[in-house]
């Protein structure tokens, strides 16, 4: 009988550890699960020189400097740098989020740690566009991951995120 309690007990701990699903946009353990999609609202431009625009607080940001860097910011990725004689345009569009993939990184010297979400997407009609990454930096004691909600303010109404269930 002892054995029992000890087990139904040990058990009950254990289960206690799994993770739940999460439903809370805030908070910071919740996943982005494939097949969930973005709409790019509008048509956007690639900087010239960049493979890659940057979204922050909803607007397109014109110059790398220019990112507030411990706030959220997303950038949405080509496999093709624009050229200022061919500069390149992503069209308005639906993408869906192959994989998601979640790493955090120490500045040393800095004491920052920067947390990044980074979706891949699928060829589509543009099969150019790669991916979605979005970042934070801050104290390595008190920043966590990227929630849902930070995301969707720092990509406004230029990109809409739909997660699947």
């Amino acid at each position: 009988m002892r054995r029992l309690l000890l087990a139904l007990l040990s058990a009950g701990a254990l289960g206690g550890c799994a993770t739940a699903d999460i439903t809370d946009e805030s908070a910071p353990r919740i996943r982005i699960p494939a097949g969930s999609r973005l709409t790019l609202t509008q048509d956007v431009a690639i900087p010239d020189g960049w493979a890659r625009v940057a979204i922050q607080d909803g607007a397109v940001v014109a110059a790398r400097n220019d990112i507030v860097r411990p706030r959220p910011h997303c950038e949405l990725g080509t496999d093709t740098v624009s050229r200022r004689d061919d500069p390149q345009i992503v069209k308005a569009d639906e993408f869906v989020v192959r994989k998601v993939t979640y790493k955090d990184s120490l500045t040393v010297g800095r004491d920052n740690k920067t947390f990044t979400t980074t979706m891949l997407l699928e060829p589509g009609q543009q099969p150019n566009v790669k991916r979605l990454a979005c970042e934070h930096t801050g104290d390595p004691m008190f920043t966590t991951r990227l929630t849902i909600e930070q995301i969707r303010e720092a990509l406004g109404g230029i990109i809409e995120l739909q997660m699947v269930q």
